[in-house]
C-alpha cells in the first residue's frame, strides 16, 4: 500500500513539474510614466508569453514563437497592435496614438517586456487608462499599473475585468 501511495505522489508531483507553459496566476505589470518635458506617456508592461500567445491566437494569430529562435519577424507587430487595443490612454476627449518601440525577453524567459509610446500635443492636466489586457482570456486576470509623473507623483492600481478604468493627474 505505501508502494502505490509513494507511486501515486511521485505521478501527481512530476505531471505538475511537466507542465512548463502553466502557471497558476495570470498578471501583468505596467509601468506608465509620464514626461512632460518630451510630451510624451512611455509605458513598460511585462506580460507571460504564453498567455500573450494565447490571446493572439484567439484573434487569429498563431505561430509567433515569441522568445525563441524561430520567433516571427512580424512578433512585435502582432503585439503592438494587441496592446493599442486592449491598452488606451485618454487625455481630455483626445485618444493617444500608441506606438510599439520594441520589446525584450524577462530575464526568466517566462515574460516579455514590451515598450510603448504615447505622444501628446496638448499637455495633460490628467488621463484615464482604460486596460482590459487578457481580461477576455482569464477571469483571474490581474494588471498592476504604476503612474509616476517627473514632479515624483506616484499612484497605484490593479485592474481586473471589473476594473477596467482609472483616472490619473499629470501634475
Amino acid at each position: 500500500m505505501f508502494k502505490i501511495l509513494i507511486t501515486f505522489f511521485l505521478f501527481v508531483f512530476s505531471s505538475t513539474l511537466s507542465n512548463d507553459n502553466a502557471h497558476e496566476f495570470h498578471l501583468s505589470n505596467s509601468e506608465l510614466k509620464y514626461k512632460e518635458s518630451k510630451d510624451v506617456i512611455q509605458l513598460s508592461i511585462k506580460i507571460f508569453i504564453d498567455d500573450l500567445e494565447s490571446a493572439l491566437a484567439k484573434r487569429g494569430v498563431e505561430g509567433l514563437f515569441i522568445g525563441t529562435e524561430k520567433e516571427s519577424e512580424n512578433s512585435v507587430q502582432y503585439v503592438g497592435e494587441y496592446i493599442s487595443d486592449v491598452f488606451q490612454i485618454m487625455a481630455g476627449a483626445e485618444l493617444l496614438e500608441a506606438e510599439i518601440l520594441g520589446t525584450e525577453l524577462s530575464e526568466d524567459l517566462a515574460a516579455l517586456w514590451c515598450y510603448v509610446k504615447f505622444p501628446i500635443y496638448d499637455g495633460c492636466s490628467e488621463i484615464k487608462v482604460s486596460n482590459t489586457l487578457l481580461t477576455e482570456m482569464f477571469d483571474d486576470q490581474k494588471n498592476i499599473l504604476s503612474f509616476t509623473t517627473e514632479s515624483g507623483n506616484r499612484s497605484y492600481f490593479t485592474f481586473d475585468a471589473g476594473d477596467k478604468e482609472k483616472t490619473f493627474s499629470c501634475e
